[in-house]
């Protein structure tokens, strides 16, 4: 919830790039953030356990979005001076559900 968290990210993916950006091909900033950021700042049931209120996940999300950002932007810059290697690619791993209607004849369970 501390925005100065999006400049620590930066400056940890920074780290990462320096150390590792010649070795490594595939690049994923977070992994799956709509499950740390829901259960973790929404429904509390995972760290850090917050819960009961209407603005922390969506300020949780709005910081886990503009620290990837950061750190694309980052990479992209060191991409270019060959620190990190050329073929490199970077993304952030969203999660995703699909559904079945309970009865796929029944309109209100399709729409």
């Amino acid at each position: 919830l501390n925005p100065s968290i999006v400049d620590y990210f930066y400056q940890y993916t920074n780290l990462l790039y320096h150390e590792f950006g010649a070795d490594v091909k595939f690049w994923s900033t977070f992994n799956e953030p709509w499950s740390f950021v829901t259960m973790g700042y929404g429904l509390g049931v995972h760290a850090p356990g917050m819960s009961n209120s209407t603005t922390n996940t969506y300020l949780a999300a709005h910081h886990v979005l503009l620290s990837h950002a950061a750190a694309v932007t980052r990479f992209r810059a060191l991409k270019k001076t060959q620190i990190v290697r050329e073929d490199a690619r970077i993304s952030i791993v969203l999660n995703c559900d699909f559904a079945y209607p309970l009865n796929p004849n029944n309109p209100s369970d399709v729409a």
